[in-house]
């Protein structure tokens, strides 16, 4: 239903009442930071009813909207301490909208994506999406993307974009939006049976809060130091000019760099991927790899922060808690988890610096995806090492010292023990004969007995039930197509996924813990980089190692790496 000035207050005072309501909001963009405001806000009363969905207009271009003064009576319904408002993809998108019309921040909000998620976290595998019209279609209603296709058609045929509805009327974009809260209200009501059954529905309840505090990440975001990011993409600009005139000098003639047909013509080989071009002789592999190397760092980064920064130079990551399989956080639009380690072509993490009278904490989980190999495989060497302190790639160095293996090839050994690698996969990680890996791995295998019958045992369970448990009640399924192709990661599953929740566990708590004048900025997989007020920093930090690593159920202790200064890039360890 359409809400008119007619309507308005009668419906108010309706929505005042629930103690839960369905909320969708339609938006001039898709991000608040860059100007993007509500042009609508759909509400649905639980149980799903069309009947029951409301759509108030604030923003379209045309038609008759409310007035601010009805958006700002409906913001304070929805600002109710005894509501719960429940939405798809909503503790991230849509409470970013809500905040930026003033509502108070919810200290808990219901996201059925996440849902779907904990539920079948193989979505995508198995043909569908986290998209809200299919999944309603694959799980309550094979009609549901008829008004999506419909609207984009309209849409398509107005010459608008998908997230430019606030061009249309009122009466348009009523039905479509108020589909919205019905779906999600609909599978709610199917899921939540099913998610109960799993003893999920704690979990459910603090990915919801994971959801609100990563949504903070966001909304704080990363400040750039504007000048230093022009100078670096200057030199940037310089290299890349210089290795195009060198590269088609080697050639003879305006080769395109662009072409990998140009390229693979040029050096006479199947492929220029990096590894094949790494294991080639000669200049101009090199130069090209170098090439790349500058060219990326200028258009990935320098020019893509530019244009995605906002207006106070801070750059916002979008940050997806349904983007991986395991639940660990990915980002996207940028993916700030992927800026590359620091060398003298990719400078990037030194133009993240902390804003005025503030400091960056890096606080990094030390090996910890041995830490809980070793507490599952109840291997009484590893567990003593941890609990005495011992680097255990730094032992393995030295036990295979008589094989010339270095630091590098031990990290790669102990991994490849851990998760069951082959010889062939780890000769060709570590660049030796195929022998002398499996005489590596035979040798390891003596000394960490308990790692191949647990290899073995965790793929059993997969194979027979169909899904492991992670340490804290989540669930790994194996219902992709092809689970032959899966059931050998089980173990790694077990670890890498119970290294995220973890990092779950963390967060939540040092939401908690710390002061509300320090940030947690963003995560990247066992690392945590948070902004502090400098005359925090020692109280943080404290705060920071106990949240991290006190009472865990694991039999091996938690160590956290703490590093600190002013940009990301040159961040010094702090003991």
């Amino acid at each position: 239903m359409l809400v008119t000035e007619q309507n308005v207050n009668s419906m108010l005072r309706l929505l005042s009442k629930p103690k839960r309501l369905a909320v969708d909001t339609e938006t001039t963009d898709l991000y608040t930071w860059h100007g993007a405001r509500i042009c609508g806000i759909a509400v649905g009363i639980p149980p799903a009813s069309l009947r029951r969905c409301f759509y108030f207009p604030f923003r379209h271009e045309s038609g008759d909207n409310l007035s601010k003064t009805r958006l700002r009576q409906l913001i304070g319904v929805l600002s109710r301490r005894d509501l719960i408002m429940t939405g798809w993809n909503f503790n991230k998108f849509d409470v970013h909208m809500l905040l930026a019309e003033s509502m108070r921040e919810p200290e808990y909000a219901e996201d059925v994506m996440l849902m779907l998620h904990l539920l079948n976290e193989n979505e995508r595998f198995m043909g569908g999406s986290y998209e809200l019209k299919t999944a309603a279609t694959r799980y309550v209603d094979p009609a549901a993307r008829e008004t999506q296709l419909a609207m984009k058609m309209r849409m398509a045929d107005l010459g608008f974009q998908s997230h430019e509805l606030w061009k249309l009327s009122p009466k348009e974009v009523a039905p479509y939006a108020c589909a919205d809260v019905y779906y999600t209200e609909r599978l709610r009501e199917r899921m939540i049976g099913p998610l109960r059954e799993w003893r999920l529905d704690t979990i459910w309840h603090e990915v919801n809060r994971y959801a609100l505090i990563s949504r903070r990440f966001e909304e704080r975001g990363l400040l750039l130091d504007v000048p230093l990011m022009r100078r670096y993409a200057k030199e940037a600009e310089k290299q890349v000019g210089r290795y195009e005139r060198l590269i088609r000098k080697m050639a003879g003639y305006n080769i395109n760099l662009n072409s990998n047909k140009q390229l693979q013509n040029w050096l006479g080989v199947f492929s220029t991927a990096k590894d094949a071009l790494g294991r080639m002789k000669g200049k101009a592999p090199k130069a090209l790899i170098t090439y790349r190397q500058w060219f990326r760092v200028l258009s990935a980064y320098y020019r893509a922060y530019k244009e995605r920064m906002d207006e106070h130079h801070v750059l916002h990551p979008n940050i997806k808690l349904h983007g991986t399989i395991s639940g660990r956080l990915s980002a996207e639009d940028p993916n700030l988890q992927a800026v590359p380690r620091y060398t003298e072509v990719y400078k990037v993490k030194d133009i993240f610096i902390a804003r005025p009278h503030h400091l960056l904490i890096s606080a990094d989980y030390s090996q910890m995806e041995l830490r809980l190999g070793a507490h599952y495989a109840r291997d009484e060497f590893l567990i003593g090492a941890f609990r005495t302190g011992k680097n255990v790639h730094a032992m393995t160095a030295k036990d295979f010292a008589d094989l010339g293996v270095t630091y590098d090839s031990a990290k790669r050994i102990n991994f490849a023990v851990q998760y069951g690698t082959g010889a062939s996969s780890l000769a060709e990680e570590i660049g030796c004969t195929l022998e002398r890996a499996q005489q590596f791995l035979d040798r390891m295998h003596k000394l960490h007995p308990n790692y191949r019958p647990l290899y073995r045992q965790i793929e059993r369970h997969a194979r027979k039930h169909g899904y492991i448990r992670l340490w804290t009640g989540r669930v790994r399924r194996f219902n992709q197509p092809n689970p032959e192709m899966w059931f050998h990661k089980a173990l790694s599953n077990l670890i890498q996924g119970g290294v995220a929740e973890v990092m779950r566990t963390a967060i939540l708590r040092l939401h908690e813990a710390l002061h509300s004048s320090v940030y947690m900025l963003l995560q990247v997989h066992d690392q945590l980089l948070i902004e502090t007020p400098a005359i925090r920093l020692k109280e943080t930090i404290k705060t920071v190692r106990s949240e991290m690593t006190r009472d865990f159920p694991f039999s091996v202790p938690f160590v956290v790496d703490i590093k600190t200064g002013k940009r990301w890039g040159t961040l010094r360890e702090r003991k």
